[in-house]
């Protein structure tokens, strides 16, 4: 993979009942997936992003149990993983 400029934030972080990632730098020309997983791997979210290079996505997180995630963002060329922490 390469990280060819790809951004993602969480914000806030630690989060409690919403979330809102911003990603930028995604290639516009192919689908992008976001997954969270919890510590134990298991998947929590899924969803398909849309193929345009910056957007600013919201979740709602209220059903999460308290703890660390991971949230991948992933497309055929490139990969970012951040650390969520849920309050």
């Amino acid at each position: 993979y390469a990280a060819n400029s790809a951004f993602m934030q969480l914000m806030p972080n630690p989060a409690s009942n919403q979330l809102t990632i911003n990603v930028s730098g995604l290639s516009k020309d192919q689908k992008s997936n976001l997954v969270m997983y919890d510590i134990l791997g298991s998947v929590v979210l899924k969803d398909e992003l849309a193929t345009k290079d910056t957007q600013s996505l919201t979740y709602d997180i209220t059903g999460l149990s308290k703890g660390v995630y991971i949230v991948e963002i992933t497309n055929s060329t490139q990969k970012v993983v951040k650390r969520l922490i849920k309050q």
